[in-house]
């Protein structure tokens, strides 16, 4: 909900322009570069159950501080950026701790069919948080978003506080430094073709991606006119979608191949969006229906990749290692993120414009497949051999 939701509230509440919304982008995507390297090796070196719970309740606090200070009127720009930052040095930390959890709960060869059912969980709070989120920006109030987050939060914390995620942690103190430990993931991610390879990829995928939803929410409401519901519903089409790309990806690995599984759904993205550039010659409602058609055949794909991603990393890294190596790799492919929000905003404010820089921005996501493609160890990769 948040991440919809705040773009929004800045778009429609503070009549935010391309460029102000690509720097609260930017902002929402930037702890991954401030504090990426150091949350792996935190995260390995604490009790992950309790990092996890503690995660979930500083989540549901931000959402009280928010709503504060929209009650209080006092809400701008500058606090939605830095409420934007917090949420996502927040998030970086629980993804950092979760991605490790995982291999905790299931067996190794259940591990695709495990990640499978976690995106798809992921996939279908992404589809029902958006349209729940337009609901009640547009029919209840802004006040309401920021309690429906925070009971959300708090649900969370409860659910993970009884869970066995730490149950494969070394529970041996660590006594080599903290850069120590950070060149240590850096040294694993690097020394792997196939990591090395899916790191670089993703980082020009997110680059590109960044930039293209720096400026779509406000594309969509100031060009196309659609309301926040109408934009939630499309963003919870996507969700759907992804739902079927998690629940399906052991099914498409196995029928395709993981190489051509993995490097296929980023090759796809680019076909698969030039229909963009024909949605404001359209009316609102076919226009809704195109853009939600497109987004969802692009949620089906890359959940399909992330799943796949994951699997390859949790089956080549140690559990001792996983959260560094993890987020040592969210470093360098969410930390493009920013750096994508305020190219996309720079050049939506310049002749190429909104409509050019959407369309630029499909072409580089799907051209980030090419990495994978020419990596030889990529291209022979097997589950089997990871």
């Amino acid at each position: 909900m948040m991440a919809l939701g705040i773009p929004i509230l800045a778009v429609v509440l503070l009549d935010a322009s391309a460029f102000e919304t690509s720097l609260l982008v930017a902002s929402a995507s930037s702890a991954p570069l401030v504090f990426g390297l150091s949350a792996g090796v935190f995260a390995d070196r604490v009790n992950r159950r309790r990092l996890i719970f503690a995660c979930a309740l500083a989540q549901a606090a931000l959402s009280i501080i928010l709503g504060a200070f929209y009650a209080f009127d006092c809400l701008n720009l500058q606090v939605l950026m830095l409420g934007a930052f917090a949420a996502s040095a927040i998030k970086l930390l629980l993804d950092s701790a979760t991605v490790a959890a995982i291999p905790a709960l299931v067996a190794e060869s259940e591990l695709s069919k495990a990640n499978g059912w976690y995106e798809a969980v992921n996939s279908s709070t992404q589809a029902a948080g958006p349209i729940l989120c337009g609901w009640l920006i547009q029919s209840v109030s802004l006040l309401a978003l920021f309690i429906t987050q925070c009971f959300a939060c708090v649900l969370s914390a409860s659910i993970f506080v009884r869970l066995p995620v730490d149950s494969n942690q070394a529970v041996h103190v660590r006594t080599e430094g903290h850069l120590a430990g950070i060149r240590e993931g850096m040294a694993v991610l690097w020394r792997d073709p196939v990591l090395r390879a899916i790191a670089v990829s993703s980082a020009s995928f997110n680059f590109f991606h960044s930039a293209f939803f720096a400026i779509f929410t406000v594309y969509a409401i100031k060009t196309l006119d659609f309301s926040p519901a109408t934009l939630g519903l499309i963003i919870s089409c996507a969700g759907i979608a992804g739902v079927g790309g998690a629940l399906l990806a052991s099914v498409v690995v196995r029928v395709l191949t993981p190489p051509v599984a993995l490097i296929g759904s980023l090759f796809v993205i680019a076909p698969m969006g030039i229909p963009l550039m024909f949605a404001d010659s359209l009316g609102e409602f076919q226009g809704a229906v195109l853009i939600a058609a497109i987004f969802a055949a692009w949620d089906f794909a890359i959940v399909t990749n992330l799943v796949i991603e994951q699997t390859v990393r949790q089956t080549r890294v140690c559990s001792s290692q996983l959260s560094c190596v993890s987020a040592t790799t969210r470093f360098f492919t969410w930390g493009v993120d920013p750096l994508g929000a305020l190219l996309g905003g720079i050049a939506a404010s310049s002749t190429l414009g909104l409509e050019g820089t959407l369309i630029a921005a499909v072409l580089g996501m799907g051209a980030s497949g090419l990495v994978l493609f020419v990596c030889p160890a990529v291209r022979r990769l097997s589950f089997a051999q990871a």
